[in-house]
């Protein structure tokens, strides 16, 4: 079984288009919505869910082989980063033994990269987590950003089993107290290449637009991340996103003119900032 297992809040940029890039490929997906309760609540409605789109159109999304679970869980209990783990144990209690790739709404793989990655873990016997690199988009997809924050390379698939859970880190699911990463970790790193008149990361690689969003939605997720107090935790990590409001990126940070290939649902006027 490969599930998708999501968590949302204010998606409706990318919900769709993430739902029609990866369903075909997949056995399930299940999205969990809700929100810290140190989220700014400008932008959330009074049970913890999003005001915008995103619910209706996970809700509408054609779905004739019954693949989607959609759960609206509301505000958290805990907060910080535990906050995230309550959220994605929501679809851990759904996934069962398989194959879980973890993506957020606006993470998306070419499909036939992702069935690759798929066919690589399901032939492999040994490992229980599999890590690709990502190519971060920074305001448009005319360019991505290298560096800092953005050297920094998730862990997007593992083989999981019924019991596993988010204890301690929301990146990474724990079986027995251990991380499933120490059970045995494929890594494959980044590679800057040339591609047409620019350049791209060689593949299979996670296609990040996260920072290709409006003003107002890194305004609020910002804010959040100082309310978890990331000003001391991770200050640098904090600078190198509110960069975004800059002309200029900081010192170590590199934009590299893009000249690949998006992900089959987009084509390059479909994001702009």
């Amino acid at each position: 079984m490969i599930t998708i297992g999501m968590i949302v809040l204010n998606e409706e940029k990318y919900i769709g288009l993430n739902l029609a890039q990866h369903y075909d490929i997949v056995d399930k997906i299940v999205i969990v919505e809700g929100a810290d309760k140190l989220y700014p609540k400008s932008n959330v409605t009074s049970d913890g869910l999003s005001s915008d789109a995103t619910a209706s159109i996970i809700k509408e999304f054609p779905d004739p082989e019954k693949k989607i679970t959609f759960l609206q869980h509301g505000w958290t209990r805990r907060s910080g980063a535990n906050a995230k783990c309550e959220l994605r144990n929501h679809y851990m209690e759904l996934v069962g033994d398989g194959i879980l790739v973890a993506v957020d709404a606006d993470e998306f793989y070419v499909r036939s990269e992702l069935k690759a990655v798929i066919d690589r873990i399901q032939a492999d016997k040994k490992n229980t987590a599999w890590r690709y690199p990502s190519m971060h988009y920074w305001k448009t997809t005319s360019c991505f950003i290298t560096g800092g924050y953005y050297d920094v390379e998730h862990i997007r698939f593992w083989k999981v089993r019924a019991n596993d859970r988010y204890v301690r880190n929301h990146n990474f699911p724990e079986r027995n107290g251990r991380p499933l990463q120490d059970l045995g970790l494929v890594r494959n790193n980044r590679r800057v290449v040339s591609a047409g008149s620019g350049f791209t990361i060689a593949g299979p690689v996670c296609h990040h637009f996260g920072f290709c969003k409006s003003a107002e939605d890194i305004r609020d997720k910002n804010q959040y991340y100082r309310a978890r107090g990331e000003a001391k935790t991770r200050p640098t990590t904090l600078s190198n996103r509110e960069a975004w409001f800059s002309s200029n990126v900081p010192p170590k940070l590199v934009l590299h003119d893009f000249g690949g290939t998006l992900p089959d649902v987009f084509n390059v006027s479909a994001i702009t900032h």
